[in-house]
C-alpha cells in the first residue's frame, strides 16, 4: 500500500487527474489504491515509479504511455489484473508495445505484460531480455512456454506466479537464468533441460515451482548460490530437485550422489536411451548409452552385471536393459 498522503483514502479514491507541469509519478504513489478506476495523466509526465500503479486491481482495459515518458521503473504496473494491454503514444521514442504487451522502443526487450492479459504465450523472435517482473502473476496466460531463439537473459522474478504454464522450452543462445525467474510456476512440469549456454544461474530460480528434475546439455554453470556453500537461498530446493550432469563432462564432479551439495546423477544429452549395467554399486558403477548412429557404449570401473538369455524358438536374445533396441544397436 502506498505511503503518500492520500494513502487513507485509498479505498475511496477511485479517479486520478495529474495535470500538466507534474514530470513523474512517484515510486509507490498509487500502490494499493484498488479502488482507482480512471486516470488521466499529462503529456508533461517523464517517469513513473516502482510500484507506482501496483496492485491497482480496479484499472481495467487498455493503460496508455504517453510521448513524453522516457524511464519506467520495474513493477510500476505490478498486478494490474484488470488490464489487458497497453498502448504507447506512437511518438515515443523510449518504449512500445508487441500485442499489449510493453517493450523497448527497439522490440528486444519485454517490459512488463499486464496481468489482466489472457491467451497463450506470446514472445516473437527478437527479444533478448525478459526484464524483472515482466510476467509476475500472469496467471490468465497458458500453455507451453517456448522462448524465441534470440533470448539471452531471463531476469529476477521474470514468469514468478504464472501458474498458467504447463512446459517450457529455453533457447540455445540463453545465458542467464536470474533469481526466482520461474519461482511459483506450479504447473510447468517437473522436468527441465538447461542448455549448453547458460553460464550463470542466479538464486531460488524454481522457487516453489513443480520442477523436480533438471538437466543439463553443457558445462557445470556458475550457481550463485548452494547448500554447500549454508545459504538461505539456494539455487535449488535441496530437498525435491534432482541434478542430471552429462557424462564425460570433466566440468561436472559428482561425489556419493552430490554435486556443489545437490542431488546428483549423470546422463547422456545425446543419447536415445541409457542407464546402469554394473555388478556392483547397485549397476551405476558401470553405464550403458546408446547414440543416434547405434553405437552402444559401456563406461565405468569393476564387473559388468550378467543377463539372462532369452530363445524365442528361432534365436536367443540377451535380457540386457539395451533389448529392447537390439535391431537398432549397429556397434558396441
Amino acid at each position: 500500500n502506498t505511503y503518500a498522503p492520500w494513502g487513507q483514502y485509498k479505498d475511496e479514491i477511485k479517479s486520478v487527474v495529474i495535470n500538466e507541469g507534474v514530470t513523474s509519478i512517484g515510486g509507490g504513489a498509487f500502490c494499493g489504491c484498488t479502488a482507482i478506476e480512471n486516470i488521466s495523466i499529462a503529456e508533461s509526465v517523464t517517469f513513473y515509479g516502482w510500484l507506482s500503479f501496483g496492485n491497482c486491481t480496479g484499472l481495467a482495459g487498455t493503460f496508455r504511455i504517453g510521448k513524453n515518458v522516457t524511464k519506467i521503473n520495474n513493477q510500476a504496473f505490478l498486478n494490474l489484473d484488470g488490464v489487458t494491454a497497453f498502448e504507447v503514444d506512437s511518438e515515443n521514442s523510449k518504449f512500445s508495445t508487441h500485442n499489449g504487451m510493453l517493450t523497448d522502443k527497439e522490440k528486444t526487450v519485454i517490459i512488463h505484460c499486464p496481468s489482466g492479459k489472457s491467451g497463450n504465450f506470446d514472445i516473437p523472435e527478437g527479444i533478448r531480455g525478459i526484464d524483472i517482473g515482466a510476467f509476475v502473476n500472469c496467471r490468465k496466460l497458458e500453455g507451453k512456454l517456448v522462448l524465441p531463439s534470440t533470448l539471452i537473459n531471463i531476469w529476477h522474478g521474470a514468469f514468478y506466479g504464472c501458474t498458467g504454464i504447463t512446459e517450457v522450452h529455453l533457447p540455445e543462445k540463453l545465458n542467464r537464468i536470474e533469481l526466482a525467474a520461474f519461482g511459483g510456476c506450479t504447473n510447468m512440469g517437473t522436468k527441465i533441460l538447461i542448455p549448453a549456454s547458460v553460464k550463470y544461474l542466479m538464486n531460488q530460480i524454481f522457487e516453489r515451482s513443480s520442477i523436480t528434475s533438471v538437466y543439463f546439455e553443457g558445462d557445470a554453470p556458475n550457481v550463485i548460490s548452494a547448500p554447500k556453500s549454508g545459504s538461505y537461498y539456494p539455487t535449488f530446493s535441496a530437498d525435491t530437485v534432482t541434478l542430471y550432469c552429462p557424462a564425460n563432462n570433466d566440468t561436472w564432479t559428482i561425489e556419493n550422489g552430490k554435486w556443489n551439495g545437490y542431488n546428483a546423477e549423470k546422463w547422456y544429452p545425446d543419447a536415445v536411451a541409457y542407464g546402469y549395467c554394473g555388478a556392483e554399486a547397485e549397476g551405476a558403477n558401470i553405464s550403458w548409452f546408446i547414440d543416434k548412429n547405434g553405437v552402444l557404449t559401456l563406461a565405468g570401473k569393476g564387473a559388468m552385471a550378467s543377463y539372462t538369455r532369452n530363445h524365442d524358438g528361432n534365436t536367443w536374445h540377451t535380457s540386457a536393459p539395451w533389448n529392447v533396441y537390439n535391431d537398432e544397436i549397429t556397434k558396441v
